[in-house]
């Protein structure tokens, strides 16, 4: 009996020993998964700063994009705008020219019409000038030479 209590006690002694080196073992293991999960519960909040930088960067850089895209359009809309005014001004300007061009056909064609006329009366005139120059010296003779058979009798002195 005395051995079998001696057996008993190593037996509670061994087991009790086997209790404590398990739970010493999982004491371990459990402190090593502790640091684990605290060191990657560092990265992970690491990471989280990083990519909350990241994102508030992303963001100003969205935000200034988002500026530079409504001058854009506001430009783009302003130059739409002339584009069209300058088309309108462009579309009248061209019926102008257009016009004109008209004019001045027409001012060529009343030009060569007036030089052509101005040459037909310079031409009668000449040709009734010439006719009335003969006229003229033709009354002038007739007249001299009565004149001159008046101036016979006493009646016109002939100077």
């Amino acid at each position: 009996m005395y051995e079998l209590i001696v057996n008993m006690i190593q037996r509670s002694v061994h087991l009790k020993e086997y209790a404590v080196k398990e739970v010493a073992e999982k004491l371990e293991s459990k402190e090593a998964i502790i640091t684990d999960l605290q060191q990657q519960t560092q990265q992970l909040k690491i990471e989280v700063v990083t990519k909350t930088e990241g994102i508030q960067t992303f963001e100003e850089q969205a935000k200034e994009l988002e500026e530079k895209l409504l001058a854009n359009q506001t430009m783009l809309e302003n130059n739409q705008a002339l584009i069209s005014e300058y088309k309108d001004k462009n579309d009248t300007l061209s019926g102008l020219v257009t016009k004109y061009q008209g004019y001045a056909e027409e001012n060529e064609a009343l030009k060569k019409s007036f030089e052509m006329e101005k040459t037909k009366w310079i031409k009668q005139a000449s040709v009734e000038k010439s006719a009335f120059e003969e006229k003229y010296w033709s009354y002038h003779r007739r007249n001299k030479r009565y004149l001159s058979n008046y101036a016979c009798f006493g009646w016109i002195s002939n100077k």
